[in-house]
């Protein structure tokens, strides 16, 4: 009679098996939070240029992802700082005619999605870069004048409805991600 016994093969199959699941359980926590990441980052910038009136192309690369990795389980979209914009980002491309402002009492911008006379400013060149900007005087005088500004990302960034979206996209995305790289890796594991 043979006898087979297995008791040791069990222990180290049931060892080699935790082994590999947690190894598959990294790679996918990995995967799915950096896919979540990029679709949270996504619609970031499409609630932040639907809010403020900019367009998504002349901001989307200051909000960046710090990804996740095997030694850090943990993603993160970031507003880098910029400038704030200046105010003739809003104000229609027919209107930036600095002529055309010189009787006016001020200029009309959209920012931040509605429509708006400000008072006491004007389009001038700016000194150094020779670009359309518009501007208020500080005192009666000619000079000093400041720049006058619009939308800033870091602080639109942080606003409570586009926090909100952000993190609505996180709950419905996560799960879905999390499923998708499970299989996927499970699958390799298992080959």
């Amino acid at each position: 009679m043979i006898e087979i016994s297995i008791k040791e093969d069990i222990k180290k199959i049931t060892a080699h098996l935790s082994r590999l699941q947690n190894v598959t359980i990294k790679k996918a926590t990995v995967s799915a939070l950096n896919k979540t990441a990029t679709s949270v980052k996504s619609i970031s910038v499409k609630t932040i240029a639907k809010e403020t009136g900019i367009k998504a192309k002349k901001f989307k690369r200051s909000i960046v992802i710090s990804k996740a990795n095997r030694h850090n389980l943990s993603a993160a979209i970031i507003a880098k700082k910029q400038r704030a914009f200046n105010l003739i980002e809003f104000v229609s491309k027919a209107k930036t005619n600095t002529k055309a402002f010189k009787k006016k009492a001020g200029v009309t911008a959209k920012a931040w999605g509605k429509k708006k006379e400000y008072k006491g400013t004007f389009i001038g060149t700016g000194k150094s870069s020779g670009k359309f900007l518009v501007y208020a005087r500080t005192t009666n005088k000619a000079n000093p004048i400041k720049a006058i500004h619009g939308p800033h990302i870091p602080t639109a960034f942080a606003q409570k409805t586009i926090t909100d979206t952000m993190k609505a996209k996180v709950k419905e995305r996560f799960s879905i991600e999390m499923d998708r790289a499970l299989i996927f890796y499970g699958k390799g594991e298992i080959r």
